[in-house]
C-alpha cells in the first residue's frame, strides 16, 4: 500500500526548523564582526537556543513522533554541552546551556499549546469525557406509563 509520505509531516514545524538553522548560521557568521560585549551578551548563546528549538521542532515535524522524542533531543543537547569541556577547541559555557533549555523548553511548550489548544473539529466522534448517555438509559422526565420491563400494578 503506497502512502504519500507528506501527510506524515507538520510542514509549519519543518519550516520553523529550517529558519532557526538559517538564523544560526546567520548568527555565527556576524560574531566577528560584532564587538566583544554585543557577541558575549547576545552572539554567544543565541546560536545554542536557536539549535536546541530547531532540533526539537525538527522532531516534533513527523506526526507519527511522541512529543517524548523532543525531550531526547533535548537531553542529547544538553550532554553535548557538557561534553564540550573535553573537546579541545570548544568551551563549556553555562550560558550555552541555558540557553539550550529555554530554546526546547519553548519548543516543547508551543508544540504543546498547539495540539491542546487547537479546536476540534465538528465531525471529530464524541470524547470519552462526553457524558451523554446511551440511548437505552432511561430518562429522568416524568412519563405517564411506565417503563416496558416493569408490570402494570393490577386493579383490585
Amino acid at each position: 500500500m503506497k502512502t504519500d509520505w507528506l501527510q506524515h509531516l507538520r510542514l509549519p514545524y519543518l519550516a520553523i526548523t529550517l529558519i532557526c538553522f538559517l538564523l544560526t548560521l546567520l548568527v555565527k557568521s556576524a560574531r566577528p564582526h560584532f564587538s566583544t560585549s554585543f557577541n558575549a551578551l547576545i552572539l554567544g548563546w543565541l546560536p545554542s537556543l536557536l539549535y536546541a528549538f530547531g532540533m526539537v521542532f525538527l522532531v516534533l515535524t513527523v506526526r507519527r513522533f511522541p512529543w517524548t522524542y523532543g525531550i531526547w533531543v533535548t537531553l542529547g543537547a544538553i550532554t553535548y554541552e557538557f561534553l564540550q569541556a573535553g573537546i579541545p577547541k570548544r568551551t563549556f559555557d553555562p550560558a550555552d546551556l541555558i540557553a539550550t533549555l529555554t530554546g526546547a523548553s519553548l519548543a516543547l511548550l508551543l508544540h504543546h499549546n498547539r495540539q491542546h489548544l487547537r479546536p476540534k473539529p465538528s465531525n471529530a466522534p464524541p470524547s470519552s469525557n462526553d457524558a451523554s448517555p446511551p440511548d437505552d438509559f432511561p430518562s429522568n422526565t416524568a412519563s405517564s406509563e411506565p417503563p416496558p420491563d416493569v408490570p402494570s400494578p393490577k386493579a383490585p
